[in-house]
């Protein structure tokens, strides 16, 4: 009999250590998915600020225009510049 109240309350011990484990893990489970809703709720926040802002038709259509007015000045600077003086004895070209 001394045996089995023995193996009784190692079980007990045993069964209340595990209880006590399991409550931890169920704990941080339940922290986890709380901070996973969180993380969720910022991440559809970003995209939504990411996918919102579109250029415009408009802006676009200004920067490309002053974008091809600066090539087209660069394009005249680098033709003036090849243009061969006469009065040069060695005419190569810059």
């Amino acid at each position: 009999m001394q045996t089995q109240e023995i193996l009784n309350w190692s079980l007990v011990a045993l069964g209340a250590m595990l209880s006590g484990l399991m409550r931890a893990i169920w704990g941080m489970i339940k922290e986890l998915q709380a901070e996973d809703k969180v993380m969720t709720e910022k991440l559809a926040a970003i995209q939504v600020l990411v996918a919102g802002d579109y250029v415009r038709k408009v802006d676009f259509d200004i920067v490309a225009t002053r974008i091809f007015e600066k090539l087209d000045t660069i394009e005249h600077t680098i033709v003036v510049a090849r243009i061969p003086d006469p009065q040069e004895k060695d005419n190569r070209w810059v």
